[in-house]
């Protein structure tokens, strides 16, 4: 049985962190503009994440109260985080997975720079990516190429 697993922002995160602790389970990840990065930054506080990873305060503080409401520490959120959960990943568990990732060049959380680190990351671990870098900010997306990835 063939699954795909896609999910958005939030979605995008919690599908990585699905797909990659259950490497064998799915065919394909399909991850648009998400917070793969959130907690492997390196950022203990908002205004080191902005610096970091470009974020506008807005977002950033949205990002960090909505975090704090579901881990209990930036520690918490960097052990389930989908970077760090790749860059841990045993790809002969699933040597066959093809990812899908695309973000915003100006995305408004902050999560090109990581999108673009986790694309890097798997292709370094020799797997199938579709790296889609768009204009526009969060949630912005290729749906072409998306759809491509989908059906092949």
């Amino acid at each position: 049985r063939e699954r795909i697993l896609l999910g958005e922002s939030m979605g995008g995160f919690n599908a990585g962190v699905i797909g990659l602790r259950e490497p064998g389970k799915f065919k394909k990840l399909a991850l648009v503009c998400p917070g793969v990065g959130i907690g492997a930054d390196g950022a203990s506080d908002v205004e080191s994440y902005i610096k970091t990873t470009g974020a506008r305060p807005w977002y950033a503080k949205r990002l960090f109260s909505l975090g704090e409401m579901f881990f209990d520490s930036r520690q918490t959120v960097a052990l389930q985080s989908p970077l760090e959960l790749l860059r841990k990943l045993n790809v002969k568990a699933n040597p066959s997975l093809k990812i899908f990732i695309s973000c915003g060049r100006d995305d408004e959380y902050g999560f090109f720079k990581s999108s673009q680190t986790f694309a890097e990351t798997a292709e370094k671990h020799g797997l199938k990516v579709t790296w889609r870098p768009v204009d526009g900010g969060h949630c912005s997306l290729d749906s072409a190429a998306l759809a491509e990835f989908l059906s092949n």
